[in-house]
């Protein structure tokens, strides 16, 4: 109830004793003169309006009655009361004037006086009683603030400080109350029933008991006590059966019923109005008023605030200085709600402090309709749901244009947030956000979802026009799903599509901003990986079981020595993805052990390197290091990226099938290329500490490469060849298989060569150089081209069955093995045709062609020369000799070379021979 209402209740009250007291008045002044024409003169003393009156009696016994009289609400009359009727002075009648208003003030149909006959004649002022039946009263408040009352109010006192006050009684009164500061425009309050009774307790003192029926506003029942000596009242009015309604709000002027709509109260209440007039020790006077009202199940639709709150239960005290909420709660559905706290004032300059409690509040549409700009700004930013619980401290100091200061703590506790720069919905967030002028504190919430656990703290700050803020987020075991794709932004989404990860990480995010013009959001990812699986798009090797650590700051995605498996491989990668197109988009290095040539592991490679392996036919076990180098290509216009990388690579018992299957492969190969600038290609070099070729054993091999448009080439190779030395080239077709090579051989031992071949454990030795060129496809021997020449010198060619056989077949005088060779050879398709081959030792030398082909099978003729050191020493024989040593026989070597077949032809020079293998040459 504010002031106006408290005002006007008092108005009332008051008045009801002033209309009693004014009769008081009326006799104290006529004395023991008891007669009609001085109780006339009496009451145009006391009232200061125009009045007309019907009639006045006055009985035997003491009793005046007064009918028919009526006020009227004209302006009042200023009284210059002459000398009393001793003096001659004729008393006038307080009559209507014929222009004057004739509005009614105050009707009495009777008025009932009852005094000491005896006394009054003896000289005393005693009055027993005074009964006012039926009376109408019309209260209007001028635009002043005023009362058209007010007048009455004048000559009270002496009424008021008689010793022994009589008994008044106000029956059955009738009231209507006009103000437009109260009531709505044109609406006239009317009150019924009006009876109040003024009980003398003695001393000046009396009480007050009264009931009254207001239209629209109930029953009420009026209590107090009046002290006529000093001045002191006290006085209330309290309701009985009040039902809160909209009707009842509307009853109300502008002010007040825009007040009532805040809250549209609606629902049973008690109120109970206080007013009560002090005197202080300084003889003053000091009025106060307090209006009690208790909720007794009302419901509540306060204006700002979408949900109307039912079952509204507790106390809200007006006092003069402000308004005091104590106990005050309610609910809606699930929600709950306690108000308490005070004002300072009603005007709109008041201040105060609320606090206002809310259980299981729900975050919706309904809630977000009712917020401000601010606030709307700020959801918008967390799309919050879910319900929480609200307590919040509003305060506002007093004076003019005072902001209003909200200090709100949200406890979560099944709610969910969804940021708007990162539109992850989280869900089952327990914690608490504190809300105060232009700040926002983020206190621990907490979210969790089966493993998944994320933890928010932080501050929003506004001033300025700006926002800044800092807000730290850690999850953990967050899953990599697509809820947590589509939350990311363009850049990272293609990074997410490069490398299809899955599985859960643990993140440390910190956003913040300094809220300055122009200034960018700073965002710091720390990323912890817990079995997480991906495979790059391209580079399509599944890693599984990634452990490590991964950092976003703004620009880069960037790797810690990131640890992956694939079976029984482990990698480990280094280095950074850009978020952004720029010079660099990717930087990595990569640590591998324990890989294989599988099919996963060579389709993960460049092409151009990945087209290599697959053509050799690579396989085997490797270590390997890698960089990977993305760049822009800096060319205007131009689109895509180019990739360089370096690859060192450390093989373990590898092969390749070159036509010639190379295996036990041991060592260290460098490998450098660029993907995405045609033609691909990959070059770089070798470095072995072994391989086998059909069960030959080559060491310390080295040799650079390059690979491009199928063609791989080795150049400066060199081996170590059975404590010799092989040097010279290898190009091949990797699509057609056509191949050429050119190789020179030195020193090799054939001692140690032959345990490597299948006479392996035959006396052989020495040393052998050669060369060879030799051009072919495939495995493809009929396709096979090329020539060669070999020397040994220092030999012992004995235990080689065809060396052996042609030792045996001459029956020498001692047997001595061969210890020098040499042969030109040709290759022809399956076929090796020997130019020339030469074996010799002391006793004779074995000059020969033919031809070997790949089955083993071969034809050789060989022209022997002996010594002089076999034959005896016959000068007469000398000359002879000479001339038939070198065409004593031919030996003829057939079969195969495992199990030769000799024969001899003798004395060749003579007899001729089949020229077959000179057609051969």
């Amino acid at each position: 109830m504010t002031l106006r209402t408290r005002q006007a209740v008092a108005v009332l009250l008051m008045t009801a004793l002033v209309i009693a007291v004014l009769f008081v008045d009326v006799l104290l002044l006529v004395n023991a003169r008891l007669n009609k024409d001085s109780l006339t003169r009496a009451l145009q003393k006391v009232i200061p309006h125009e009045f007309t009156v019907e009639d006045i009696a006055i009985s035997a016994g003491g009793e005046v009655r007064i009918k028919g009289l009526v006020v009227y609400d004209s302006a009042p009359i200023d009284h210059n009361p002459g000398p009393d009727d001793a003096g001659g002075t004729k008393p006038t009648s307080n009559t209507p004037s014929e222009t004057g208003a004739r509005q009614e003030l105050l009707r009495l149909p009777l008025v009932s006086v009852k005094v000491d006959v005896l006394g009054l004649i003896a000289g005393g002022q005693e009055v027993r009683s005074i009964e006012l039946r039926d009376p109408v009263v019309h209260f209007r408040q001028l635009a002043d603030g005023a009362w058209n009352v007010s007048s009455l109010f004048t000559r009270t006192g002496k009424a008021l400080g008689v010793e022994a006050p009589p008994t008044v009684s106000i029956v059955n009164a009738t009231a209507y109350i006009e103000s437009d500061r109260i009531f709505r425009a044109g609406h006239v309050q009317r009150l019924d029933g009006c009876t109040f009774e003024f009980k003398p307790l003695g001393h000046s003192s009396t009480i007050v008991e009264g009931k009254l029926w207001a239209a629209g506003l109930g029953k009420w029942t009026v209590t107090g006590r009046l002290d006529a000596s000093q001045k002191e009242y006290e006085l209330t009015a309290r309701s009985e059966g009040l039902v809160l309604a909209d009707e009842v709000g509307a009853l109300f002027a502008p002010e007040i019923n825009s007040a009532w709509n805040n809250y549209r109260p609606r629902g049973p209440a008690s109120v109970s109005v206080m007013f009560q007039t002090t005197r202080a020790p300084d003889n003053t006077c000091k009025s106060t008023y307090a209006v009690d009202v208790g909720l007794e199940g009302v419901s509540v639709k306060c204006k700002g605030f979408p949900y109307e709150i039912g079952d509204g239960r507790g106390n809200i005290r007006f006092l003069e200085g402000g308004a005091e909420m104590y106990g005050l709660r309610g609910r809606t559905g699930p929600m709950s709600m306690t108000f308490s706290g005070h004002t300072n004032g009603y005007d709109s300059d008041a201040g105060f402090e609320l606090d206002i409690g809310l259980r299981n509040l729900p975050v919706d549409e309904k809630l977000y309709d009712a917020l401000d700009a601010d606030s709307r700004e700020v959801w918008d930013l967390l799309s919050p749901g879910g319900m929480v619980d609200v307590a919040s401290n509003v305060v506002r100091e007093f004076g003019d244009n005072k902001p209003v200061a909200n200090n709100m703590t949200v406890a979560c506790t099944d709610a969910s947030v969804q940021v708007r720069d990162f539109p992850y919905k989280v869900s089952g967030l327990e914690g608490e956000l504190r809300f105060s002028p232009g700040k926002i504190q983020i206190l621990k919430l907490r979210s969790r979802s089966g493993s998944r656990v994320i933890d928010a703290e932080g501050m929003i700050e506004s001033a300025d026009g700006r926002r800044a803020f800092d807000v730290l987020v850690n999850a953990r075991s967050l899953p990599l799903d697509a809820d947590l794709r589509a939350a990311c932004d363009d850049d990272i989404r293609r990074i997410w599509d490069k490398l299809s990860p899955s599985g859960t990480v643990d993140v440390v995010w910190n956003v913040r901003s300094d809220g300055k013009e122009g200034s960018v959001a700073q965002h710091d990812v720390r990323i912890h990986c817990n079995g997480v699986s991906a495979t790059h798009a391209d580079y399509p090797y599944p890693f599984e079981s990634i452990e490590g650590d991964a950092t976003v700051d703004g620009k880069r995605l960037r790797f810690d020595r990131l640890k992956g498996k694939n079976g029984e491989s482990m990698v480990e990668i280094s280095g950074h993805i850009a978020l952004k197109e720029e010079d660099k988009p990717l930087s990595l290095e990569m640590k591998g052990k324990d890989m294989a040539f599988s099919e996963q592991t060579v389709n993960a490679l460049p092409v151009a390197l990945r087209k290599a392996v697959q053509d050799v036919g690579m396989t085997g076990k490797f270590d390997f290091t890698a960089r990977l180098d993305e760049q822009k290509p800096r060319k205007e216009g131009a689109s895509g990226s180019v990739t360089s990388y370096l690859v060192e690579l450390v093989l373990a018992d590898c092969s390749v099938d070159l036509g010639l299957k190379l295996s036990d492969i041991s060592g260290r190969a460098t490998i450098r290329g660029a993907q995405g600038l045609p033609p691909e290609s990959a070059f770089g070099n070798v470095r072995l500490s072994n391989v086998s070729a059909q069960g030959k054993q080559f060491t310390d091999v080295s040799a650079q490469f390059l690979y491009a448009a199928d063609n791989l080439t080795l150049n400066d190779v060199r081996a170590g060849a059975y404590s010799g030395l092989l040097s010279g080239y290898f190009r091949i077709n990797t699509d057609t298989k056509e191949f050429d090579t050119s190789c020179v051989l030195q020193g090799l031992d054939l001692k140690e060569y032959v345990r490597h071949t299948k006479i392996a454990g035959k006396q052989m030795s020495g040393k052998m150089d050669g060369s060879f060129t030799l051009k072919g496809k495939g495995s493809d021997s009929s396709q096979l081209w090329g020539e060669g020449n070999l020397s040994i010198a220092n030999g012992y060619l004995w235990d080689v069955p065809l060396f052996l056989e042609m030792v045996n077949f001459f029956s020498l005088k001692k047997r001595q093995p061969f210890t020098e060779g040499s042969a030109r050879l040709k290759i022809r398709g399956r076929t090796v045709i020997v130019r020339e081959v030469q074996f010799s030792n002391e006793d004779i030398t074995m000059l020969g062609t033919g031809k070997i082909d790949f089955d083993g099978n071969q034809l050789l003729r060989f022209k022997t020369h002996f010594s002089t050191s076999i034959l005896p020493s016959i000068d007469v024989l000398t000359k002879v000799w000479e001339l038939i040593r070198d065409n004593i026989a031919m030996v003829e070597a057939s079969g195969t070379f495992d199990e030769p077949k000799l024969a001899i032809k003798p004395l060749p020079a003579v007899f001729g021979t089949d020229d077959e293998i000179d057609k051969e040459k």
